[in-house]
């Protein structure tokens, strides 16, 4: 009798749980390889995800950095537009512009007119030292704003002609 470990189907059994066995432990070690290269795929996905947080962070905190000063200067364009003084001072540029043009289209104009500013500045002069302010805050109530105001040669220019030949 033969050995039953040694009958062809015994033999054919072994050899197809050898093959088996063999295929069985190549798959084995490719699905770890395949594990591992998950793993450091994942690691890599997590560092880079982490990386992207922090650049995403750090952008946003400064977009908000930036959008609190844009506002800040936007309030303070605003409020330094919206000063008296400034308009004044934007109205004193033009005006000084409109006397220099002034000045470059008419030549009867200039003489005339550095004539009537040295006036004034004497008359301011006169109104800022002295007894003339303290009267003038004294009456300013009972006089009118027109004749305490304004420099005798700027009245007289301000009269209508009828009014001075009289």
């Amino acid at each position: 009798m033969e050995s039953i470990f040694l009958h062809p189907f015994a033999l054919g059994l072994y050899l197809g749980l050898i093959v088996g066995f063999v295929l069985w432990f190549k798959q084995w070690l490719t699905t770890r390889t395949f594990k591992n290269d998950n793993n450091v795929l994942r690691q890599h996905l997590h560092t880079q995800m982490e990386i992207n947080a922090t650049g995403n962070s750090s952008v946003r905190d400064e977009l908000n950095n930036l959008c609190k000063q844009n506002e800040n200067l936007r309030i303070t364009v605003a409020t330094l537009q919206s000063r008296p003084h400034w308009a004044e001072i934007r109205q004193m540029r033009m005006y000084d512009k409109a006397i220099h043009l002034l000045y470059e289209r008419s030549p009867g104009f200039a003489p005339v007119w550095e004539n009537v500013v040295e006036e004034a500045e004497e008359y301011i002069r006169e109104t800022d030292t002295g007894i003339k302010p303290l009267m003038r805050k004294i009456f300013r109530f009972i006089l009118p704003a027109s004749s305490a105001v304004l420099p005798k040669s700027v009245a007289e220019s301000a009269q209508p002609e009828s009014d001075k030949t009289v």
